[in-house]
């Protein structure tokens, strides 16, 4: 909101502030904080738009990139800064598809480092509209993966101070009319005049000037002036824009002397922009005048009327409950019967497909056929060369984005895109592209020749087709296609395309154009590779078109990849997402791809890693450990169908969706984590259920809150541990020795430390992007072989193979390996006794010492209770 004095508004992130004095308009805004991270693919952008107002005279964008905590390391980003519509380009160097056209105008690339240090980025008389910038940091794939939690959290943000200059009006010249301007010394006169959606040129003329210099005794007035006459299209003329045209000229006060400006291919429906330049001092007199030459329109409607009646016509019956202009979505045919009897095909060829058979004249109301036709013979001899249809229709497929068919239409009636062309006639045809809406897919046009229409003629036709924006491809009464627009070629010669088709991503906003121009030639016989041309001898050059605009390329990516849609605050659009090192657009850029090897190597090494939980789960069914036999089998399962999921490739199998094999894989591993902990303990009975059950409750939670925080590992580990040392130091303090034995330590519970902690290294240190296959395989194998080594023994008294253990009498389970059950006597008979924390209880009689004996281990058979009906219960878990 522009208004005297000063205004601000806050929305977000976002501030605007605006002031106004002499004529001159400021306006700054501020975006701040917009998020940054690393590209490695067209999402990873953040996408920002800023809007410049008409007659802006300078926009000014100033970039400041910085890190929320100075501790982190600096990187590097990038802006991609593009007029109109999304940012069309390749950080990495990456490659286009075929047939892409990624030339943009008013583009540009800026670098800077986040280290609070800004950067600017100045226009001089900016095309007013949209402008959108995407952001990202520069990606670096040798980078290690850092767990979240684990380090220094290095968040990374883009503040944009965004500061534009404007007039507040500009003096408006009418078409047509000459009208008297003075220009003052040392001041430029800027006019501007409004192009109509037909025209594809205009001339300025400057005459009858004569110039005026005063001093301070008198004023003396010249004959002729010297000047510099420019004009663009859009905005204020500008030296450094490709699009503006300037002349310098002389002229005189006489009539017949006059200053010329031809400007070819302005922007249709839009302000053109005239200035002019005094070059000596003194004030000019002088007049000006402006003639627009636009093409003919050439309305298909009004030659359906007379071709046809309207009460005959087949609308009614293809757009039943839709209003005659309405476009019925996602519901017609082409290629409909009802469509295709609206073609006259037996007395002429697509007659009302022709651009050489329509007529306007409303005169003609009511006339015979052949009355019409034979008219509009006539008439092709003296219309313009410029010929104008009707604009394609949009059809949008419903619940569906960026799918829009562009598609030719009679009073709401869809009808197929069939071009009949004439030699030296430009057949012109407008679409267009919405903003938002539009913007994030691909547009795609495909032509085909139709050389079964030819008849067999020697010569070579070829028809050319550009695709313009904005600007009608029209110039020097023939086709002109603009240095950044596609233009396309299909011939009726063998060897030569009959079809062609190119794809324009994320394209600009506006109206486009698309013109049609056939060309005839002879091939020399002397050399097949010279053409001569020559005109036309056949009828009937006819191609047709298909106009598209989808996600993606053709709503695909190919083999390696799939077509995604993402939100970047309120800007939408759709982008591959490419696999196993494939990248680009489409991608189809395979420079750092895998071969189907290596990718079925790493997806091998990432589910079959998981295996080595077999002999953790062996060991818990031999020991009857059947609740960790279970857990470990289903981290084992979900481990192994997550990553073979998590590859999106050729070899991907998903048995259900990737989210639920997500949380089951990451629940099930920091479960498992939790009951080996807990078995180690080795807590009562009833302890241990209420602790599984409990950590499965919470750690689903927390799986679902945030399955990647280190916190979500970490606490559980931490309180299972803080469990595992207190009993162990209850056990040591109930023995008064070490526990478990030295030997457990030394051959069970160090190794098995050791392999935790060296899969914990490679986890948190060395795992990154380019060898995650390997390190993370290493990682499965590491936790999975641990687990072997750190579960404690598990003996049932009432096995018949632990029979032998009934001949002597144990005080704690952990000394059962220090027994010699050969030498143990066959009549003494186990008489155990347990508190009701499931601890042994020391016998009587028994003499408390720091240091083990034969004696108090193996008590003599005196003080030994013997009754048949003493026999305990099997034991606790013990470590041996």
């Amino acid at each position: 909101m522009f208004c005297d004095g000063i205004s601000l508004s806050l929305i977000g992130f976002i501030i605007t502030l605006a002031s106004r004095s002499n004529g001159i308009t400021t306006q700054t805004a501020w975006q701040l904080k917009q998020p940054l991270f690393d590209y490695s693919r067209y999402s990873s952008f953040y996408i920002s738009s800023f809007t410049i107002p008409s007659l802006a005279l300078r926009s000014t964008w100033i970039f400041t990139a910085y890190v929320d905590d100075t501790r982190c390391e600096v990187d590097n980003a990038f802006i991609g800064l593009q007029y109109g519509s999304f940012p069309v380009f390749a950080p990495l160097n990456e490659s286009f598809p075929p047939f892409f056209h990624t030339q943009r105008s008013h583009f540009v690339t800026l670098f800077l480092k986040a280290n609070n240090t800004a950067i600017n980025y100045s226009i001089e008389n900016p095309i007013p509209g949209k402008w959108y910038a995407a952001s990202a940091l520069q990606h670096d794939p040798t980078k290690h993966i850092k767990q979240k939690g684990l380090g220094l959290d290095c968040d990374f943000y883009l503040d944009v101070m965004h500061h534009i200059v404007s007039m507040e009006d500009v003096p408006v010249l009418t078409t047509g009319v000459e009208r008297s301007l003075v220009v003052e010394h040392g001041h430029n006169a800027l006019l501007r005049f409004f192009s109509g959606e037909n025209t594809y040129k205009y001339t300025v003329t400057i005459s009858n000037c004569h110039l005026t210099s005063c001093d301070n005794v008198s004023c003396l007035t010249f004959g002729h002036c010297s000047i510099r006459l420019s004009t663009r299209s859009h905005a204020f003329p500008s030296l450094t824009d490709n699009h503006t045209n300037t002349i310098n000229c002389s002229v005189s006060n006489d009539s017949s002397s006059t200053c010329l400006l031809v400007m070819e291919q302005p922007v249709a429906s839009d302000w053109q922009f005239v200035m002019i330049e005094c070059l000596q001092p003194g004030n000019m007199t002088l007049n000006v005048h402006v003639l627009l030459e636009g093409c003919e329109w050439m309305h298909i409607e009004s030659l359906m009327k007379l071709l046809t009646p309207l009460e005959d016509f087949p609308s009614n019956r293809v757009t039943q409950n839709h209003e005659s202009e309405q476009l019925n979505e996602g519901t017609f045919d082409p290629t409909n019967d009802s469509v295709l009897s609206m073609f006259d095909e037996e007395n002429a060829e697509f007659p009302i497909l022709s651009p050489d058979k329509f007529g306007s004249n409303e005169s003609l109301e009511g006339a015979a056929v052949a009355d019409v036709r034979a008219y509009l013979d006539a008439e092709i001899a003296t219309n313009p060369v410029c010929l104008r249809l009707s604009d394609f229709g949009r059809f949008t497929e419903f619940k569906k984005t960026f799918s829009v068919i562009f598609q030719r239409r009679i009073g709401g009636v869809p009808i197929m895109n069939i071009f009949k062309i004439t030699e030296g006639k430009i057949v012109i045809v407008a679409f267009s592209i919405e903003p938002l809406q539009d913007s994030g897919g691909t547009f795609k046009l495909e032509t085909d020749f139709l050389v079964d229409y030819l008849n067999g003629t020697p010569q070579v036709v070829v028809v050319q087709l550009c695709l313009s924006k904005s600007r009608i491809p029209f110039s020097n009464g023939g086709l002109s296609c603009p240095s950044d627009a596609p233009l396309l070629e299909v011939s009726n010669k063998p060897g030569k395309n009959a079809s062609a088709k190119v794809y324009i991503p994320y394209p600009e906003a506006g109206v486009w154009f698309l013109a049609l121009a056939a060309k005839c030639f002879s091939i020399d016989v002397k050399s097949t590779n010279v053409r001569i041309s020559e005109p036309c001898h056949v009828r009937g050059i006819t191609v047709t078109n298909n106009l598209t605009l989808l996600p993606c390329v053709d709503d695909s990516c190919g083999t390696y990849g799939s077509c995604r849609e993402y939100y970047s605050g309120i800007m939408h659009f759709s982008s591959c997402y490419c696999y196993y090192g494939y990248r680009g657009y489409g991608c189809t850029d395979a420079t750092y791809a895998e071969s189907s090897a290596e990718q079925l190597i790493a997806i091998l090494l990432l589910t079959l890693s998981n295996l080595f939980f077999i002999p953790a789960i062996v060991v818990c069914l031999h020991r009857r450990l059947f609740t960790e036999a279970l857990v470990y089998f289903f981290t084992m399962f979900f481990s192994s169908f997550y990553h073979a999921c998590d590859g999106e490739n050729v070899y991907t199998i998903c048995i259900i969706p990737y989210n639920v094999l997500s949380f089951c894989d990451f629940l099930g591993a920091i479960v498992s984590f939790w009951v080996t902990l807990v078995t180690m303990a080795q807590l009562p009975l009833q302890f241990t259920s209420f602790s599984y059950v409990l950590a499965l409750l919470a750690l689903s939670m927390g799986v679902h809150w945030d399955k990647q925080n280190l916190w979500t590992f970490l606490v559980p580990s931490i309180v299972a541990g803080i469990i595992l040392i207190i009993s162990w130091a209850l056990q040591c303090h109930r023995r008064h020795s070490v526990y478990p034995s030295k030997r457990r330590w030394l051959l069970f519970i160090l190794p098995g430390l050791c392999l935790a902690f060296l899969g914990l290294i490679i986890f948190t240190v060395f795992e990154t992007d380019d060898n995650y296959q390997y390190t993370h395989s290493a990682w499965h194998m590491c936790i999975a072989l641990c687990i072997v080594f750190l579960l404690p023994s598990r003996f049932d008294l009432d096995a018949p193979e632990n029979n032998a253990l009934c001949d002597v009498i144990v005080r704690n389970p952990s000394d059962i390996a220090l027994v010699d059950y050969a030498s143990a006597s066959a009549d003494v008979i186990i008489t155990p006794s347990f508190s009701d924390d499931g601890l042994l209880q020391p016998l009587p009689g028994d003499v408390e010492s720091d240091t083990p004996t034969a004696n108090n281990i193996l008590p003599s058979e005196e003080s030994a209770k013997v009754s048949e009906s003493n026999v305990q219960q099997p034991m606790k878990n013990g470590f041996v």
